[in-house]
């Protein structure tokens, strides 16, 4: 098979996606590793492990020689391409990359991760040719923006004061900017690189938490440039977009507005019947995936559902075990 001889076939709204997300690899998630995580960085601060939570604490204390070492070594050893053979093995044929802003942009002023495209971007192809011998695809997952978009461990920097929003809603703040140049330089990335064909989306932000009707319209006027980059690029690619924890019927007119055929743009969700926090009503978690599935049904684009859980409040073997094997596996290896 040549490059890319398998790409053109691809259409969303009739392929059946089963992902599995890359998690803890070229953006760390303590919580997904913590004995390595604290091995590492107690190793250069005896005791700094108890405080040091996300990716921005561990670059600080490493510092960018030592946090670009360590960080080396684990990206050649935590996926793997018997990783993904495996993946393919059990019917897996989409993989989500998540990365942060780093990956594709410079860092600036005091941010500290690891600034070396050419580490990342070389990581990322090296599991998309792994990928692209099995026939299987890839969505590039921006999981870390400039300022967090969270605040959440899995954007890089655990904090209070996340700054990606702000400003009005006719306002592109600095960090926003920086993230449009990020898209731009994905999208550049990808059409050079010799496994695009692997590549059927970008999702252009992960899990953004809009807490005022300015930042929800801060959020969309990102999508829409975001789409507006990805689609004349050289090598377009469906744009995905997460509800920043809005009802899916609020994102409605937005979709339809921007519904083709085959489908350039995709709605992500993240269930998690049963948890956060953990629930012990069996039948209305089910009620939840039943409800769940009935707001997907004739959206206006496809809706892709890339994170899960397996976990809930219930301690009843049947249950579990009945609940466990109705899922394809989990949404995140290891």
């Amino acid at each position: 098979m040549c490059l890319g001889a398998y790409r053109r076939s691809f259409v969303h709204s009739t392929f059946a996606d089963r992902f599995v997300l890359a998690g803890n690899w070229l953006i760390l998630e303590k919580w997904m590793a913590p004995d390595w995580f604290n091995n590492t960085v107690n190793a250069v601060k005896p005791g700094a492990g108890a405080t040091t939570m996300d990716e921005w604490g561990f670059c600080q204390v490493l510092g960018q020689d030592g946090a670009k070492a360590a960080l080396t070594e684990h990206f050649n050893t935590w996926v793997t391409e018997d990783d993904i053979q495996t993946m393919f093995e059990y019917g897996i044929n989409q993989l989500r990359i998540p990365f942060g802003f780093w990956a594709f942009i410079p860092t600036e002023g005091n941010e500290p991760y690891v600034s070396d495209q050419a580490l990342y971007q070389s990581q990322i192809e090296r599991i998309l040719g792994y990928a692209h011998a099995r026939g299987m695809y890839a969505i590039l997952d921006c999981h870390g923006l400039p300022g967090s978009q969270n605040g959440e461990q899995s954007s890089g920097q655990l904090t209070t004061t996340p700054s990606w929003f702000g400003g009005s809603a006719s306002s592109e703040t600095p960090n926003q900017v920086r993230s449009d140049q990020m898209v731009t330089a994905i999208t550049e990335w990808v059409a050079k690189s010799p496994y695009r064909s692997v590549v059927t989306g970008i999702e252009v932000i992960n899990e953004p938490r809009p807490y005022t009707d300015d930042q929800i319209q801060q959020l969309q006027n990102y999508y829409e440039r975001s789409y507006a980059t990805i689609q004349k690029s050289a090598w377009p690619v469906a744009t995905f977009l997460h509800n920043g924890y809005t009802n899916l019927t609020y994102w409605q007119s937005f979709a339809a507005q921007h519904a083709t055929n085959p489908p350039s743009m995709v709605m992500v969700d993240h269930p998690y019947p049963g948890n956060f926090p953990p629930q012990n009503n069996s039948a209305d978690i089910l009620k939840q995936v039943c409800a769940a599935g009935q707001r997907y049904l004739n959206y206006p684009i496809p809706v892709c559902i890339d994170e899960w859980s397996l976990y809930t409040g219930v301690k009843d073997q049947a249950f579990e075990k009945q609940f466990y094997e109705q899922q394809l596996a989990t949404w995140t290896w290891r």
